[in-house]
């Protein structure tokens, strides 16, 4: 998995780093999920009540399947690569640890700019 590497003397590197498989953490291997359009607690009441199911109802008939697409983060896959950590070096393990935290930034950047309706 490459990344981005600042270093002191050499400015920019590209390094690759060693990978694993693991489960896909978006469809927990299963290869599909409920389209995004239809995320957890996206239902209320109202909407039950508008389709005239009870709550438990509209819950489990969202749960059927129905609306499930390919996995967008392993595209069906189930598996996805991740980071070894066990076989980093200090200085990957650190430059690992900073684009991760980068990363979370810029989520939580956009994350505030969608609340803000950009």
């Amino acid at each position: 998995m490459p990344i981005l590497y600042m270093t002191t003397d050499e400015g920019e590197l590209e390094i690759e780093l060693p990978t694993k498989k693991i489960v896909c953490p978006k469809c927990k291997g299963e290869g599909t999920h409920i389209h995004d359009a239809f995320i957890e607690d996206s239902f209320t009441q109202y909407d039950a009540d508008r389709d005239g199911l009870d709550f438990d109802e509209e819950v489990s008939y969202m749960q059927s399947g129905r609306y499930d697409v390919p996995c967008t983060h392993c595209n069906g896959t189930r598996v996805v690569d991740a980071v070894d950590m066990t076989k980093l070096s200090d200085d990957e393990k650190s430059a690992w640890k900073d684009q991760v935290e980068d990363m979370r930034e810029c989520e939580a950047i956009m994350k505030a700019e969608r609340a803000m309706g950009a």
